[in-house]
């Protein structure tokens, strides 16, 4: 029987225009799990426990944002008849970046010498000051992510486009992360002491190219009418109700296990920065270089990495990355701090942490839990 959508499948330009429009979203990930700690804590002037609740405060702002965007959006029909996906991509667009910007930048009005004695009054100004951004910031971030994937359904029913475009998609992240790295080494390569107009330099062009992109994407890209739209998610919905998913246990095992496979890898991404500079005392553009040799590697493997859940079976394949990771960690363990810090040392355990990390992330939400 012939695939219902295949008579009509989705030109390369309505493709691209799709595959660009998270890349504001990719490209601020990037900087906010890997150089928000040490921008707060080497830049700011933050003790360690204050940046650590930003953090936090971002996580849980995001951790309630995603199931409220997701009811809500499909619940509200849009708005101005713009569609119900893009009028939420939309709002996500504005709001990261309108906020991202005050994020990674000095308080407004004040000169950071101000701060570099922190106090209880200030710790409670950055408290004050930075937390509201960074809750607009989560919540623009889970509207554009959840909008931009729902909108799959309703550009094809083709299973052979969906799956390109969504190839499209992970191609323009992977882009968006090495263009971060990239730009940060760069711009610290500059040899500008000034950390706070560097990472400023950073947000800016992180958040213009995403708007520009953002721009194609809502220009590109045709959703289609809330009627068919409607029909297609009652359809869906008829098929396993909510509470059908919560008493199948293997949804609780899946949960389970990609939360604890995202916490090995976010953690990782989230310290490494503090840890080169801090424990290892490298110099400032190892923190762009280290990142890019594990987002490298990581995606390398990804590759080979069919061939291997082939031969081997996805749960000893995963088993293996847990291994690779396990022994990264060790590495990093033992690594001192010295003068004479072999650099590719340091690079080999940052390699040896991507290939596991990838490994575990890609195979956690296809492993088979019976």
């Amino acid at each position: 029987m012939a695939d219902s959508g295949a008579s009509t499948p989705l030109p390369l330009g309505r493709k691209f225009s799709f595959g660009v429009g998270h890349v504001l979203n990719d490209l601020c990930a990037s900087m906010w799990f890997t150089y928000l700690l040490i921008f707060y804590h080497k830049v700011i002037g933050m003790n360690n426990v204050l940046a650590g609740t930003l953090l936090l405060i971002g996580q849980v702002a995001d951790a309630v944002a995603t199931p409220l965007v997701g009811y809500e959006s499909d619940r509200i029909n849009g708005f101005c008849n713009y569609g119900k996906r893009k009028s939420w991509h939309l709002i996500g667009c504005i709001c990261v970046a309108v906020s991202f910007s005050f994020i990674f930048s000095p308080v407004v009005g004040r000169d950071p010498m101000y701060y570099s004695l922190p106090s209880d009054s200030t710790t409670l100004q950055y408290l004050v000051y930075y937390a509201p951004f960074i809750v607009i910031f989560q919540f623009g971030w889970a509207s554009t992510q959840i909008s931009h994937l729902s909108l799959i359904p309703s550009l094809t029913t083709c299973q052979h486009d969906k799956v390109g475009l969504n190839s499209i998609r992970y191609a323009f992240t992977v882009i968006s992360n090495l263009t971060v790295y990239l730009l940060t080494w760069y711009l610290l390569s500059m040899d500008s002491n000034d950390g706070a107009a560097t990472q400023d330099n950073l947000a800016f062009i992180v958040i213009g190219t995403g708007v520009v992109f953002c721009i194609v994407f809502h220009v590109g890209t045709k959703e289609q009418s809330i009627e068919l739209d409607n029909d297609l998610s009652t359809s869906i919905r008829t098929k396993m109700y909510v509470m059908c998913w919560l008493k199948t246990p293997q949804f609780y095992m899946v949960a389970l296990l990609y939360m604890c496979t995202r916490l090995i890898v976010n953690l990782s991404q989230v310290y490494l920065s503090m840890y080169l500079t801090e424990t290892l005392s490298l110099t400032k553009t190892y923190i762009a270089i280290v990142p890019l040799v594990i987002y490298i590697s990581g995606f390398l493997v990804t590759f080979p990495l069919k061939l291997m859940s082939k031969k081997f079976g996805k749960k000893k394949t995963y088993v293996l990355g847990l291994l690779f990771v396990s022994g990264a960690s060790v590495w990093f363990y033992w690594l001192k701090a010295s003068v004479s810090v072999d650099h590719y040392l340091v690079m080999a355990a940052g390699a040896l942490n991507g290939i596991g990390g990838s490994t575990i992330l890609v195979l956690s939400l296809s492993l088979p839990l019976t």
